[in-house]
């Protein structure tokens, strides 16, 4: 499949489920840049060419963009673009991204205890910057959108794993320290893989 044919499907596929899907080119030469579906991104080398089977699945990036402000006494406020409770702020810019991302985990965790809607995260426009989900909270993220996007509920899943259903419970509760591995696992069975990426700072 050739990188324009993939964009054209992810487009469609985002139509339907109401999620923003935007290109952005990179800067420089050709016509690679990234194609974002709602939060998450994949990167496209050239629309022209064919594309690995790895650059057929849309990795979810868990990360929301946030406007960051300098106020007149010196601290940086940051304002979450999709999520409008939530705001924080830090003496500069280091301790304003912390507080961001303590913040964004509080909010979100929230709204997975309580079996919410979960916002999906606009694409990044210029003047702002994306504050990751916490490490901690991402994988069960993970599990709950996917289960919630494909109607399996606690107990399918619980099934399919042979497993009893509190266990499926601890996995998706925030207060709860459960082994990556396990959520691996429920992932795999809902066809979902999970990766760790490490960029440079910006």
């Amino acid at each position: 499949m050739k990188g324009a044919e993939f964009e054209r499907r992810v487009r469609k596929l985002a139509r339907s489920r109401k999620v923003t899907c935007q290109f952005v080119p990179d800067k420089g030469k050709g016509s690679h840049g990234r194609l974002y579906f709602g939060g998450g991104f994949t990167t496209l080398k050239d629309r022209k060419k064919e594309i690995g089977f790895r650059r057929h699945n849309v990795m979810s990036l868990f990360s929301y963009p946030a406007k960051f402000t300098a106020g007149s006494d010196g601290r940086v406020l940051v304002e979450f673009v999709d999520l409008p409770r939530v705001a924080t702020d830090g003496k500069d810019d280091r301790e304003a991204m912390e507080e961001a991302m303590d913040a964004l985990g509080s909010d979100l965790s929230i709204r997975l205890s309580r079996r919410e809607e979960i916002p999906a995260p606009s694409p990044v426009k210029r003047g702002r910057r994306l504050v990751p989900v916490p490490l901690w909270l991402a994988p069960k993220l993970a599990l709950y959108l996917a289960m919630r996007d494909q109607h399996v509920t606690n107990s399918e899943l619980a099934r399919r794993l042979g497993v009893h259903e509190r266990v499926i419970r601890r996995m998706l509760d925030p207060e709860h320290g459960t082994k990556p591995e396990k959520i691996q696992a429920a992932l795999a069975v809902l066809g979902k893989y999970m990766t760790v990426e490490v960029r440079d700072a910006a």
